[in-house]
């Protein structure tokens, strides 16, 4: 009887290092990489690391489709090791859209739960479409959102930049309603207020 080759690669444990493995992984496209986090779970574990450290959520709406927000919400809700892997987030207008279209983001109800499943893992955020003060006040959505951003800005302890949308007098505003941030001593060292249009 022969005995078995002990030296055989496990699908789950790769032979090589995964800092090797995450350096070979290091330059391709997301199309590959979603290929490569089916080949085992350690290649799982740092293709998913890649493909959600930058997030963009825009107003894409189409027919029965669930909007990206709603999918990202769904997917941080089945998926809460996703979270930590977002390092950059960016919530704007529809690429190629008039800026009308950017109350999306204080109507849309899945991105206060999208705000909440993030934890303190982003260096960046930038967010367009919260200066319009007239609509803070006059819906839930925009309150639960507000809320919701303040809440996760707050618990950034790596967060190096945050742009809004906002001009200075809307920021102290926002600063004002958003209680969780009013007293923060956690604020990033860059906030970038990009003007209201």
């Amino acid at each position: 009887m022969h005995s078995t080759n002990l030296n055989l690669i496990h699908p789950d444990r790769p032979s090589l290092p995964v800092e090797i493995l995450d350096q070979i992984l290091e330059p391709v496209d997301h199309q590959v990489l979603r290929a490569c986090s089916l080949v085992c779970s350690t290649f799982g574990r740092i293709c998913q690391r890649k493909l959600f450290s930058s997030i963009t959520l825009y107003d894409k709406y189409s027919g029965n489709v669930p909007s990206l927000p709603e999918r990202f919400c769904r997917l941080l809700q089945s998926s809460p090791h996703i979270g930590p892997h977002v390092r950059r987030l960016f919530i704007v207008k529809r690429p190629s859209g008039p800026y009308e279209v950017n109350s999306w983001i204080l109507k849309d109800p899945h991105l206060p739960s999208v705000l909440h499943n993030l934890q303190d893992s982003l260096d960046y955020l930038h967010v367009t479409g919260v200066g319009d003060q007239h609509l803070w006040s006059s819906s839930d959505p925009a309150v639960a959102l507000l809320k919701a951003l303040a809440g996760l800005i707050s618990r950034q302890t790596k967060l190096e930049t945050l742009c809004l949308r906002l001009t200075g007098a809307s920021w102290m505003k926002f600063r004002a309603r958003a209680t969780p941030i009013s007293h923060s001593h956690t604020l990033p060292p860059e906030i970038v207020l990009l003007g209201s249009h």
